[in-house]
C-alpha cells in the first residue's frame, strides 16, 4: 500500500454564495413586511426607535462608509426584533452638500437629477441584492430631504417650532469664494484656495440660521453616563459639548446704547476687570468703532484675522483661544458694573465667538491670556485674590489658583475657590449678573 493511499480527501462542501442565497430571504422579508410596525398599536414597553444618521448620497452613491455605518445599526435592530421588540427603523436621504454640487459640475449635470438618480440606487441597496447590504427599513419609513415633502418646514417655521428659543437667525463667520457666489468647501485645497476653482477663499460675517443645540448640553452629558461606549469616545463627546458653569455679567456702553454680556467661570474676579475683549466676528464692532477715528484700523485688523483663519480653521477653535497675538482698540469704553469705572473695549484674535456669550472680561491678575494681553498693551493689572499662606504671587504672570479675596469694595476677605459656582449675590441684586452654563454655539 502506498503512502498516498492512506490520505483521505476531505469532503468538499458547497461554497456559500451570498448573491444567490440572500436575495431569496430579502424578498421574503419584504413580502412579509417584516420591518414594518404599527406604532399606534404596539405596546409601549416593546417599542424601540432604532435611528441612525441619514445616508448622504454623494457623488455616484453607495460607498463602503454606508456599509460600515448602517450594517451595525441594522444588525442591532434585527437582534431586538428577534427578541420580540417592535422596532421602528426609519431611513432618509440627506440630499444637499458641497460634494454633490462639485460632482454635478464635474459631470455637467444638474445636482437635483444627479441626486435623484443616486437616491434611486440607495433604496435598492438597502433592501435588495443589487449592492448586497440587505438592510431593513420599510417603504413607509423612507423620506428624502431632496423633495419638498421631505422638508415641510422652512427655516423660519423650524426655528419657531424648536422649543426654548434655541433656533435663531444671527450673523456669523462663513467661507466664500471672493469672486464667485458659491460657498467654499471647508477643506479648501491649498490652504486659502477653493478646491473647485482655485480662487482665494475669504471669510465673511453673514446672516445665517443657527440652532443652539447646546441648550441640551446637560441632557447630553447625563446621557453619556449610562452609555455603553469606550471611555475615550465619551471623553471626546464631553469635550465637544464643552459645557462650562459660571455667570453672565452685563457691561453697559452708554454712549452707544449697547449692553455687552460676558460669561465667566470666575465671578470672584469681577473687581479685577480692567478691559473687555470681543472676537473679530462680534456683531457690534462697527457700532463700537463708528465715529472714533479707529474704524479703518479695526476693519483692517478684523479682515486680517479672518483671512488667516481661512487657512488655520481657527474660527472653529482649532487655533484660536490659546494666546493673544494681536488686537485693535475699538475706541469705546464700557462701564464696570461694580465700580462704575470706564473699561476699554478691544477686539482680539484669542477670543472665540462660539464660546459663551462671545465677550470676555479681561482679568489680567488672574488669567494668563489676560495677563499677556495687558502686558502687551500697557493695561493695568488689579489683584483681587491673594494666595493662602506664604505662597508667592508670580512676578511675571497671573495667579489663577484659590486664595483670599482682597481689594473688592464693600466685601471682607473670604476664601475664593478656583472655579466657584454662580456668583456674587451683588451681581443679582444690581441685575448685572445671572447664573449661566453656556457651551459653544453650533451653526446650522
Amino acid at each position: 500500500m502506498t503512502r498516498e493511499s492512506h490520505l483521505i480527501e476531505p469532503k468538499r462542501e458547497e461554497r456559500y454564495k451570498p448573491s444567490e442565497t440572500e436575495p431569496i430571504w430579502q424578498s421574503r422579508w419584504t413580502a412579509d413586511r417584516l420591518s414594518e410596525i404599527d406604532a399606534e398599536q404596539a405596546a409601549h414597553d416593546r417599542k424601540f426607535y432604532n435611528l441612525v444618521e441619514f445616508p448622504y448620497p454623494s457623488a455616484e452613491g453607495l460607498h463602503v462608509g454606508h456599509a460600515y455605518t448602517y450594517s451595525g445599526a441594522d444588525t442591532y435592530g434585527r437582534y431586538l426584533r428577534m427578541r420580540g421588540r417592535e422596532v421602528f427603523q426609519p431611513i432618509g436621504f440627506d440630499s444637499f452638500g458641497i460634494h454633490t454640487e462639485n460632482y454635478a459640475l464635474s459631470v455637467d449635470e444638474h445636482p437635483r437629477t444627479l441626486t435623484e438618480r443616486t437616491i434611486a440606487k440607495l433604496p435598492s441597496a438597502t433592501r435588495v441584492p443589487r449592492c448586497g447590504l440587505g438592510l431593513e427599513p420599510g417603504d413607509r419609513d423612507e423620506r428624502s430631504l431632496l423633495l419638498p415633502a421631505g422638508y415641510p418646514l422652512d427655516a423660519v417655521d423650524l426655528c419657531e417650532a424648536v422649543p426654548g428659543g434655541t433656533g435663531r437667525q444671527a450673523r456669523g463667520p462663513g467661507r466664500v469664494v471672493s469672486v464667485m457666489s458659491h460657498r467654499a468647501c471647508e477643506r479648501a485645497a491649498g490652504g486659502d484656495r477653493c478646491e473647485r476653482c482655485g480662487t482665494r477663499v475669504v471669510q465673511r460675517i453673514m446672516l445665517q440660521w443657527f440652532l443652539r443645540i447646546t441648550a441640551y448640553a446637560e441632557d447630553l452629558l447625563r446621557g453619556l453616563e449610562d452609555l455603553d461606549w469606550p471611555e475615550s469616545a465619551k471623553r471626546a463627546q464631553r469635550e465637544w459639548i464643552g459645557r462650562s458653569e459660571g455667570v453672565e455679567i452685563d457691561f453697559e456702553v452708554p454712549d452707544r446704547g449697547l449692553r455687552l454680556r460676558t460669561f465667566t467661570t470666575r465671578p470672584d474676579t469681577l473687581f479685577g476687570v480692567t478691559f473687555l475683549v470681543l472676537p473679530p466676528e462680534h456683531p457690534d464692532l462697527d457700532e463700537l468703532a463708528g465715529g472714533t477715528g479707529l474704524e479703518d484700523q479695526v476693519r483692517r485688523y478684523v479682515e486680517e484675522v479672518l483671512r488667516e483663519r481661512v487657512v488655520t480653521s481657527a474660527w472653529s477653535g482649532q487655533a484660536a483661544g490659546t494666546r493673544p497675538r494681536g488686537r485693535a482698540f475699538t475706541g469705546s469704553h464700557a462701564v464696570h458694573p461694580a465700580t462704575g469705572e470706564r473699561v476699554p473695549i478691544y477686539v482680539a484674535d484669542y477670543v472665540l465667538a462660539t464660546y459663551g456669550t462671545g465677550a470676555v472680561m479681561g482679568v489680567p491678575a488672574h488669567n494668563e491670556c489676560g495677563f499677556q494681553f495687558a502686558a502687551a498693551n500697557g493695561l493695568p493689572v488689579v489683584e483681587v485674590i491673594r494666595p493662602h499662606g506664604d505662597t508667592e504671587v508670580p512676578a511675571n504672570g497671573a495667579w489663577t489658583g484659590e486664595g483670599v479675596l482682597t481689594g473688592s469694595d464693600r466685601t471682607r476677605p473670604r476664601t475664593s475657590p478656583p472655579r466657584r459656582r454662580p456668583g456674587p449675590d451683588r451681581g443679582r441684586r444690581t441685575n448685572k449678573g445671572a447664573p449661566g452654563s453656556p457651551s459653544p454655539m453650533r451653526g446650522s
